[in-house]
């Protein structure tokens, strides 16, 4: 029984887990209307110099490491902390979820830090 406890508890740590972690700077900021349709404005993706660590099962895309909804609350003050720091040239934590829902192969932005 106490084996199967430790198997399961593996699993779950493997699995619940699945992000995307990047410190370092940022390359570019992207957003405009090549990005969006009119159902869903304001998306903004962010370009890292170097690729995140760690695996999103859905995010494929080479391009864009994080992607987030630019015109909530939230996403204002992540843009903000973004644009300082690309202007600045400072280096940035980043953290994904493990969804690709803003867009279908770039994974979630889940928080950030500058340094």
């Amino acid at each position: 029984m106490r084996i199967l406890v430790v198997i399961l508890l593996g699993f779950y740590s493997a699995f619940s887990n699945a992000e995307f972690t990047y410190s370092g700077k940022i390359s570019q900021i992207h957003t405009g209307p090549q990005y969006t349709s009119s159902e869903d404005e304001g998306k903004v993706f962010i370009e890292t110099e170097d690729a995140p660590t760690g695996e999103v099962a859905c995010s494929t895309n080479t391009s864009f490491s994080f992607a987030f909804i630019g015109t909530t609350e939230e996403g204002k003050m992540y843009l903000s902390i973004l644009l300082s720091a690309l202007a600045a040239g400072r280096d940035v934590v980043i953290k994904s979820t493990d969804d690709c829902s803003i867009y279908s192969n770039v994974a979630d932005l889940r928080n950030l830090s500058i340094h």
